[in-house]
């Protein structure tokens, strides 16, 4: 088995069923296979689901720099994939090295690539079910151009689209992917597939996500006048001089897009799908239904029908094709060929099965429905500001008094404290007089522990008069003022009970 996995064995798709790699992934059955990667189909022990695993091997390149670069690009890959999260692209969970080959696993996606449903519905497609068709492509690329920095898939054609069996359209094989670089006059390498990728991608411009309006406008003429833009890369005729059946207001957008200046096509994917719907809304013979699902893009007058129609069928025939069809170009260099190689064939051969079940029934392209005119959003309900009651009014006589000039009935602590030091303090004081009874010596403790009692409390009476809390407090100034009083009769009456027991001593 380790024959298989070393370095030296550059032929992929070659694993067995039953091998696990990365001490996680149990592998099902190879889906496709080229001359630089195979696609399998593996479960994941940990999570308990299918994945998909993209295999890359680099024993066949010449020179340690295409091995090197390859594998970067790779890497690149998993990186950008891992950022990602939307619904019409896969999910890429894990990457990993072994034995000089790199894998990607990534969400397992069932059905069939759009290059194969049009060998089974060749082109020319209904102009209403070619809008319909766009709508998720123009979202999910407006998602990949909103990035930071922006996302330029730069690859777009019928092998790296996927539909589910469920309907949804999905992206798959970012292999040519790039980061878009402001200031950069040109691209370092020139990347996609001749006939659909635009002119800037061979080394006159660098690639922004106006590369992509131009792919979208490629593939859009293709499913609505069966035109193999292939055949004569940059040179596309006029959509309605073709098919008949496409309106001219839809043929000059799809003109519009594919530009050979960038500078002179639409600017976003926003732009491109507005003047589709414009364009499709003036032609009478075009009419699209707007999807259930929330758009990523801005509504621009799509409304449902108020009459039903039939809901579109999701798409998938066997024998679908994985990551490509013959001369696609995934992770290619100049002259559509995959890692730089010769005759190789990308992730797919004819006959092979990708992302798809041999049962899967054949789906038909989604069936157009009527406009509606387009949704006009009611204005908000203004609302009555809350009720409020009005204050009941006041007595005549007290009408000029503020609520927070009346003081409140509390008190302090401080103005608590000097009243009861100074009541103290003025009981022990009284007990002096009665010096007979307890003798001088005890009456003049008494006195004076009073008298020192007292003088504490005035100054802490004068504290409490001094502080905002007790002024604005009725009881608090009161307890203030007594504690004040107390403590001067206090040190008052000790002075005179020290005099009285001061005279006695010296006559006896």
């Amino acid at each position: 088995m380790s024959d298989l996995l070393s370095e030296e064995n550059s032929k992929t798709g070659a694993l067995p069923p039953e091998l696990i790699l990365g001490y996680r992934y149990l592998l099902k059955q190879r889906l496709g296979q080229g001359g630089m990667g195979a696609v399998y189909l593996a479960y994941d022990q940990r999570l308990d689901i299918d994945c998909a695993i993209k295999e890359m091997s680099t024993g066949l390149l010449k020179t340690e720099d295409e091995r090197e670069r390859a594998r970067k690009s790779f890497h690149e890959e998993a990186k950008l994939l891992a950022r990602l999260n939307h619904p019409n692209l896969p999910r890429v969970t894990d990457h990993f090295s072994d034995h000089g080959r790199e894998y990607l696993v990534m969400e397992f996606v069932p059905g069939e690539t759009l290059a194969s449903i049009l060998r089974n519905s060749p082109p020319p497609w209904p102009v209403a079910d070619v809008v319909a068709f766009a709508e998720p492509l123009t979202e999910v690329l407006h998602y990949l151009h909103s990035r930071t920095p922006p996302i330029i898939f730069r690859d777009l054609k019928p092998a790296n689209i996927m539909r589910t069996p469920e309907g949804q359209v999905k992206l798959i094989d970012f292999g040519i992917a790039r980061l878009f670089k402001p200031g950069q006059s040109q691209d370092t390498q020139a990347f996609g597939t001749m006939g659909y990728s635009a002119p800037e991608q061979y080394g006159t411009g660098q690639t922004d996500a106006r590369s992509d309006v131009y792919a979208l406008g490629v593939l859009l003429h293709q499913l609505m006048t069966g035109h193999d833009p292939i055949a004569q890369p940059f040179n596309v005729p006029l959509a309605h001089t073709i098919n008949p059946a496409v309106p001219e207001a839809i043929s000059s957008v799809l003109m519009t897009a594919m530009s050979h200046d960038p500078q002179t096509r639409f600017a976003s994917m926003v732009a491109l799908r507005r003047a589709l719907s414009n364009a499709s809304q003036h032609s009478a013979d075009v009419y699209v239904a707007q999807r259930p699902s929330t758009s990523a893009l801005p509504n621009v007058g799509y409304a449902q029908s108020a009459q039903a129609r039939p809901v579109s069928q999701p798409y998938g025939q066997t024998g679908s094709q994985p990551y490509g069809q013959t001369g696609s170009q995934p992770y290619g260099q100049t002259g559509s060929q995959p890692y730089g190689q010769t005759g190789s064939q990308p992730y797919g051969q004819t006959g092979s099965q990708p992302y798809g079940q041999t049962s899967s029934q054949p789906y038909g392209p989604p069936v157009a429905q009527p406009y509606a005119q387009p949704y006009t959003p009611p204005a908000p309900p203004i609302y009555a500001q809350p009720f409020t009651p009005p204050a009941p009014p006041m007595h005549p006589a007290t009408h000029h008094l503020q609520a927070s000039s009346v003081p409140q009935a509390k008190t302090t602590g401080v103005a608590q404290t000097a009243q009861v030091m100074g009541f103290l303090s003025l009981i022990m004081v009284i007990s002096g007089f009665f010096y007979e009874d307890m003798g001088y010596e005890t009456a003049l403790l008494m006195a004076g522990f009073g008298g020192f009692a007292g003088f504490v409390s005035l100054i802490v009476s004068i504290v409490a008069v001094s502080l905002k809390a007790t002024r604005d407090s009725r009881k608090g100034r009161s307890q203030a003022v007594r504690g004040l009083i107390f403590a001067t009769v206090a040190m008052v009456l000790a002075c005179v009970v020290m005099g009285i027991i001061g005279s006695l001593s010296d006559k006896y």
